[in-house]
């Protein structure tokens, strides 16, 4: 056992970067995890980014050392969500390489103690190439992996590659559980450096909602009608392929004699789509032919009308209107009946 572990020791100072060895013995406890309560993100102001979203780190911006992965990848941090939120971007601060495959990985909690720790198993993978940036940043979206978090969720998103001479930048603004790597079993690195690696969340929780119908929800319209109505998101935009709308005509009342089905029928046609603004997208619904008058016609948009981060209506919209005919009314004052027998 004693054998074994000195193996594990002897690799692990192996991996270790030169300017961690120098000043090994200098170090002193980790930095606090965050103002106020403790937390696992070190609690800097965000960047300025898109309205909803945070970005979360621990290191202050300046790289001390780089970091390459040699045989020992992957390497993971810890965040807590501040929020129920969406993980949408992947940031390195990025060393050489040129047009190197980055894995993206989303590790689970083990579920243990203090420090909670990944487990070996990834809830994601998304593959991001950092193209030839060097000692810059570089994203990778990770929206398409759908990776929802609750508030106080510990996460740990972590990195791979196969590259020797690239890797992500180091930081001497250390916090705990900022930077593990993977050995066997997953190491605490924090105590040395943190990763300048960066997760940017986004707290929208809402779907979109449509407005704006024309004819109005109620109202009355001609039988040569269009139908028109806006989808809109009010932060990442709507996701437009989630657009199913439907228009069904209902026949009016009709007395028994008749033998008229009273069913409701779908009323073919065709929408366009027009999502030049994404946050607010305007859509028109064209019969094929015009719409019969006295029935009603009831609009429905599906329900899992969705935004680009997968927020989605659990239940369907639903509007109508009445379609009417406006017959042309005579004139009727003193002076137009004189006019007639002039």
């Amino acid at each position: 056992m004693r054998k074994s572990f000195l193996a594990v020791l002897l690799v692990l100072i192996l991996a270790l970067p030169l300017s961690v060895l120098a000043k090994e013995y200098e170090l002193g406890l980790p930095v606090s995890e965050g103002l106020g309560t403790a937390s696992h993100f070190y609690n800097l102001p965000p960047s300025p980014l898109m309205p909803g979203e945070t970005e979360l780190y621990w290191d202050d911006g300046t790289s001390v050392s780089s970091y390459f992965p040699s045989s020992y990848s992957p390497y993971a941090t810890t965040f807590t969500a501040p929020a129920d939120c969406h993980l949408v971007r992947y940031r390195f601060y990025w060393y050489g390489g040129g047009n190197v495959d980055v894995s993206c990985l989303l590790y689970n909690d083990d579920g243990g103690g203090d420090p909670k720790t990944p487990t070996g198993s990834t809830l994601f993978t998304i593959t991001g190439n950092s193209g030839s940036t060097s000692w810059d940043w570089f994203n990778v979206d990770v929206t398409s992996a759908g990776a929802t978090l609750t508030n106080g969720q510990i996460f740990h998103p972590g990195w791979s590659h196969t590259s020797t001479s690239a890797g992500v930048m180091l930081d001497d603004a250390k916090g705990g559980y900022s930077c593990w790597l993977w050995l066997g079993s997953w190491y605490d690195y924090s105590a040395y450096y943190t990763h300048m690696m960066r997760v940017v969340i986004n707290d929208d929780t809402s779907p979109p909602y449509a407005d704006t119908f024309d004819p109005p929800d109620g109202g009355y319209a001609l039988s040569d009608t269009t139908i028109s109505f806006h989808v809109r998101d009010d932060d990442v935009g709507v996701d437009t392929p989630t657009i199913y709308f439907t228009a069904e005509d209902s026949p009016k009342s009709i007395s028994q004699k008749d033998t008229v089905s009273l069913s409701k029928g779908v009323i073919s046609g065709t929408l366009d789509i027009d999502d030049s603004n994404p946050n607010d997208v305007v859509c028109t619904f064209t019969p094929d032919s015009d719409l019969t008058v006295w029935d009603t016609i009831t609009c429905t948009l599906d329900a899992g009308l969705a935004d680009t981060l997968g927020n989605a209506t659990d239940s369907d919209i639903v509007w109508h209107f009445t379609v009417i005919i406006i017959n042309s009314v005579q004139p009727t004052s003193l002076g137009h009946i004189k006019a007639q027998y002039n």
